[in-house]
């Protein structure tokens, strides 16, 4: 029996760790995080063809970009998972993997030889820090082949006594400091502010300068809040808060688009960037001829030593995957000396086997690396508590202020006008339904041949739109109304979890403050988008050359939102157009549109791209009205106001309806224009900006998937757009006139 119950063990520990995919397997898919033609891209397809060619193992790659492990997370679940191998950065393998529990446990992986290296295996030639890094509770969700660390890049041809002696301490760094930005008359820090992870890299590395490894991770998990209010977390805050006060940082790090700074900082714009290693490749273009990248680790603290903060990028293999054995084979195959070194030959970049010789520009984070103690980046807090990270340490720097809540002040001014008009519109409704039941039941009952036939055909040719409308709206959505219900990573087991998301939602101020932003952006920037388009509406009514113009201000709606979003963003940055046009205008400091006034911007955006729109479909209900109650109204005397009041706004009022439900709905989906002109290189806008539609993306992207919070954002959004149709169908709702 005990044989048995073992033998039984060693098979299902067996079918684990293949994943339950074909062995010896002839063919694998591979998504890859890198995108075609970039230098990890090359150096990933020369080993696959040489791989191949060896093994006779077909391998179908597709350069998925950064975003792979998100387009794979809704597949995990499946028995058809399209991916047998995926790469990308450690942060996404573990919450699209291991916290979801569809990873494959790679140790086994570390265990096979290299082919082409006798006597040694994986495990052989990995740094043991970063299987160890990758690995939890004894399971290797990750096998890294790259290194990324975040030091502070400078120029070394021009700042030689930097490079000769690099600060080793706080104070010497902001010594150093004082004497660039005398030199400069400026600051010499540059930094993309619009990229949130890269203002946080400055606190999380002063944390962990002044607390050592673990403080920051220990203020993410301390419910309570202490401690980020203990002394020495305050102090280190507040060191990074001098320079932000002491103007240390360039002009327009906080009012520019990505890569704006970065690139300021290579032109010698700035004297050093706080990045990591992938500066050099992310700035070589824009750099002058001579340019020496050296860099040098964040300064020691109050804990007296060096830490360098590591991440890694490597290969995770999906529990449900295919050809689960022919990934391994592979993964095995890369990590040969000879074909690994390629990432530091061809790309600059290092790698996670300590044999391989360093590329010039990365020397000195590799010296960094072997002398300092190695930590994960931000203390793992973005893979184990991206919640915290985005909803609480990001937002601190953040903080809106209170806005006023339009709802009760728009639902009276919207009711107490016609108010008297709706009832009488109503008991005259009710008196026509009365009458014309009687005359309808004859009519049903004489009905012609012909009649009845058609009414036999109705179900049969609505049938179909029916079906579709229920498959792919009506199930959907009870799908989501049951998610919201649960506990779900997306991948794994559901946890019934009753309305606690609906408890969670109602209290977390970063909801608070997005279903605001969502209120302002329907009310404010609806109101002012109709009462443009209504003052369009006069200004084109007899305006010549109206079609052409027409056509102008509609120009927006055919462009991609986020093309326009992008547009808005160059326009609005701190060396824009805007505010060079303010500037030649004798403003000599013009408001910093992207750092303090970022929603405004936005709504104002959102008005420049909406009100074409709208415009155009009131000119159109303006078209239809006869010209003949214009001339009356000109014999009258009646000025354009009039005209607009007593004859172009009654006779298109069910066109204004229509365009307020549409606004309505599209205000409160919105979430294109905010996520790609708030936010930047891939990264979240700041908490803010958010709306709910941005909001339910974090909860659903954004580190470990939340897709019971972010279902339960959906109903909420989707309880508000039927409440605002019906109460807009009832204030919209009149009798049709006929003319």
């Amino acid at each position: 029996m005990i044989g048995g119950a073992l033998a039984a063990s060693v098979a299902v520990s067996a079918a684990a760790c293949s994943g339950g995919g074909e062995q010896n397997s002839k063919t694998l898919v591979y998504w890859s995080m890198w995108k075609a033609g970039e230098p990890q891209a090359q150096v990933l397809s020369a080993a696959i063809d040489s791989f191949t060619k060896e093994t006779g193992v077909k391998v179908k790659v597709e350069w998925k970009g950064r975003e792979v492990a998100k387009q794979l997370a809704p597949t995990l679940n499946t028995r058809n998972v399209p991916a047998d191998l995926i790469d990308s950065a450690d942060r996404f393998v573990k919450s699209t993997f291991e916290a979801t529990g569809q990873g494959l446990d790679l140790n086994p992986v570390y265990e096979r030889p290299v082919p082409g290296e006798e006597g040694k295996s994986v495990k052989d030639v990995v740094d043991p820090r970063y299987r160890r890094y990758a690995t939890e509770d004894g399971k290797a969700w990750l096998l890294p082949y790259e290194v990324l660390a975040t030091q502070i890049w400078y120029d070394g041809k021009s700042l030689k006594d930097v490079a000769d002696a690099p600060p080793r301490t706080w104070d010497e760094l902001v010594r150093l400091l004082d004497g660039r930005k005398a030199a400069r008359g400026g600051g010499p820090l540059a930094l993309d502010a619009d990229v949130a992870d890269y203002p946080a890299y400055w606190t999380y590395q002063a944390v962990l300068a002044d607390m050592g490894p673990g403080a920051f991770a220990a203020a993410a998990t301390d419910r309570t809040g202490a401690k980020m209010d203990d002394p020495a977390f305050l102090a280190a805050v507040q060191k990074i808060e001098k320079l932000v006060k002491g103007g240390y940082f360039a002009d327009g790090y906080n009012g520019s688009k990505f890569p704006a700074m970065q690139q300021k900082w290579a032109t010698g714009g700035a004297d050093f960037l706080l990045m990591g290693n992938w500066a050099p490749k992310e700035t070589l273009t824009s750099a002058p001829k001579g340019f020496e990248y050296r860099s040098f680790p964040f300064p020691a603290g109050a804990a007296g030593k060096p830490v360098q903060s590591v991440s890694l990028i490597g290969f995770g293999i999906p529990r449900n995957a295919r050809h689960s054995d022919a990934a391994q084979r592979f993964i095995a195959y890369f990590m040969n000396k000879e074909r690994l070194s390629k990432i530091s030959t061809v790309a600059s970049n290092l790698t996670t086997r300590a044999d391989i010789p360093v590329p010039a520009v990365q020397a000195d984070v590799k010296k960094t690396l072997d002398g300092a103690e190695t930590v994960p980046d931000l203390d793992g807090v973005k893979m184990n508590q991206s919640g915290w990270y985005t909803k609480v340490f990001q937002p601190s720097r953040h903080r809106s202020g209170h806005r006023e809540d339009l709802r009760g002040a728009v639902r009276r001014e919207a009711q107490e006008g016609d108010r008297r008009l709706l009832e009488a519109q109503r008991l005259m409704a009710a008196t026509a339904v009365r009458k014309a039941r009687p005359a309808h039941a004859a009519a049903a009952a004489h009905a012609s041949p012909l009649e009845r036939r058609r009414r036999r055909l109705f179900w049969p040719f609505v049938a179909p739109a029916l079906l579709l409308y229920a498959v792919f709206y009506i199930v959907p959505t009870l799908v989501t109304a049951w998610i919201s219900l649960n506990d779900w990573a997306g991948a794994g087991p559901m946890r019934f979890a009753g309305l606690d998301n609906y408890r969670r939602l109602m209290l977390d101020p970063v909801f608070h403050d997005a279903f605001t932003n969502t209120l302002v952006i329907l009310f404010v920037v609806g109101g002012a988008t109709f009462a443009l388009s209504f003052v369009m509406t006069i200004i084109l009514r007899d305006m010549a050359g109206r079609k052409a113009v027409r056509s102008i201000i509609f120009f927006p709606n055919i462009v991609s939102g986020i093309v326009l979003s992008i547009l808005w963003g160059f326009l609005f940055q701190a060396d824009g157009v805007v505010n060079t046009a303010l500037r030649g205008a004798g403003l000599a400091h013009p408001p910093n549109w992207l750092g303090a006034h970022l929603f405004t911007v936005i709504m104002i955006g959102l008005v420049w791209a909406q009100t074409g729109f709208f415009t155009t479909i009131l000119m159109a209900a303006v078209d239809r009205i006869p010209r003949e109650l214009y001339e009356a109204c000109d014999l009258e005397g009646a000025s354009a106001l009039q005209r607009f009041r007593h004859v172009t706004l009654p006779l298109m009022w069910d066109v204004v309806g229509v365009c307020a439900v549409l606004w309505s709905i599209h205000a409160i989906k919105l979430f294109e224009f905010i996520y790609a002109f708030a936010g930047a290189a891939g990264q979240l806008p700041p908490t803010h900006v958010w709306n709910t539609a941005v909001y339910a993306y974090a909860e659903a992207f954004s580190g470990v998937p939340r897709y019971g919070s972010a279902a339960a954002t959906g109903m909420v959004m989707l309880a508000l757009v039927a409440v605002l149709v019906v109460l807009l169908r009832r204030l919209f709702r009149r009798d049709g006139v006929q003319y």
